[in-house]
């Protein structure tokens, strides 16, 4: 069998282990009165700058409570990128929301501020921002267009951790930021999520939800930390019919601290990578980004300028070298969606192009420079080759959820 290059690391270090297995030996394995939970959202709030952290099952639901927060009203909406993971979409389609989507500027991960005004009616609630693969975006920019039209701003930082913006860092811009601790992301708990905000009624009202929606008496969660044993005994309970079971699991929080410290050391090992790709691919077929000492690459992107990358990906498949390629297309082309987003037959001509000439060399830990070298070289000789057909019906064993080889 092939190598395979996941974004995962699989090797837990003997404190990390010993953290999981104390969760087990002191029976802290439900998040109600979790000393771990508890602990670790301290942590990750006073790491990201801010009041308050909700630990919760993965960023999909810490999205779920954002949006449920808002309390949007049928006839309003939010907007949103096109060009994003369809979990942005789905946890505000799961909250009710009415949906408008954003394009992007040209070649960029950027909103288009142009488009986004235009976007904006009285009805308009809230702008959603994704940080996409740990490169620096126009967040000001969009920061300023919710100040100006006195609107939400949430923060989708499920690939942003530890961006950072003329020294302030993604997550902190938001009324709400969502941060994802899945395996491929960069703190890697393998699933687990995390709500943050500065704002005491989003906070308490997001803890409620985690739990199927459950108060207390005194109109507090039931769970972790602002409901009291007293308040559970001798009241009763009361439900908002939004909530779901989204609660997180302390054995896998007991290691966040470890992991995020991994993670901030991780990216300049990336960036030596980064710098091998940038010095070897062919400029006059690629079109790179930007990647400086206030990005955290997940991975290294770049644009096809005129060939087909589907040729390409067909080329590198089964040649021992992995590619990447965002296997979700942009959300206006998923008609399941249609129904929920008002705008879905505009055009979105610079997100569809971005989604069909972007490509992503990998970064994680078993590539060795002399990898990322050949990766690069690889790459530069199969542009211009006719595509070599796959006839492979069988399940693909070599692909992690991004890259396929």
């Amino acid at each position: 069998m092939k190598k395979k290059y996941f974004n995962n690391s699989k090797n837990l270090t003997l404190s990390e282990k010993r953290k999981i297995i104390n969760c087990y030996q002191r029976g802290d394995i439900s998040c109600f009165f979790s000393k771990t939970i508890k602990q670790n959202e301290r942590f990750f709030a006073d790491k990201i700058g801010v009041k308050y952290a909700v630990a919760t099952s993965n960023c999909t639901a810490s999205l779920y409570l954002a949006y449920c927060t808002l309390h949007i009203k049928e006839d309003e909406n939010i907007i949103l990128p096109n060009y994003t993971h369809p979990a942005t979409i789905v946890s505000a389609i799961m909250a009710n929301c009415k949906i408008k989507l954003c394009d992007c500027k040209p070649n960029s991960y950027d909103m288009d501020i142009n488009h986004l005004e235009k976007l904006i009616d009285n009805k308009t609630k809230a702008i959603v921002f994704v940080h996409l693969r740990g490169l620096q975006q126009n967040i000001e920019e969009v920061l300023s267009i919710c100040k100006k039209h006195n609107l939400i701003l949430i923060e989708d930082v499920a690939q942003g951790y530890g961006v950072n913006y003329n020294n302030k860092i993604a997550g902190t811009f938001g009324d709400i930021s969502c941060f994802s601790f899945n395996d491929s992301k960069h703190i890697k708990l393998g699933e687990g999520g995390m709500l943050l905000t500065n704002n005491p009624a989003f906070e308490q009202e997001a803890r409620i939800l985690l739990h199927e929606g459950e108060k207390s008496c005194q109109e507090l969660s039931t769970t972790i930390s602002n409901g009291s044993a007293e308040d559970i005994v001798n009241g009763n309970f009361e439900y908002i019919d939004k909530g779901l079971n989204f609660r997180p699991f302390p054995p896998s929080f007991s290691i966040l601290e470890n992991k995020a410290i991994k993670a901030d050391k991780d990216k300049y090992r990336k960036f030596k990578l980064c710098d091998i790709y940038s010095k070897f691919l062919d400029k006059n077929n690629f079109t790179l980004f930007d990647i400086n000492d206030n990005t955290n690459p997940l991975y290294f992107p770049l644009i096809a300028k005129t060939a087909n990358v589907e040729d390409i990906v067909s080329n590198f498949y089964n040649s021992n070298h992995p590619i990447g390629k965002m296997m979700y297309t942009t959300l206006n082309k998923i008609k399941g969606f249609s129904k929920h987003i008002i705008n879905f037959n505009d055009n979105f001509d610079n997100s569809e192009n971005l989604y069909k000439q972007l490509l992503f060399l990998p970064l994680s830990k078993n590539i060795k420079e002399k990898t990322a070298k050949n990766i690069a070289l690889f790459l530069n000789s199969v542009i211009d080759q006719k595509p070599k057909q796959i006839n492979d019906k069988n399940e693909i064993k070599n692909f992690d959820g991004l890259f396929l080889w």
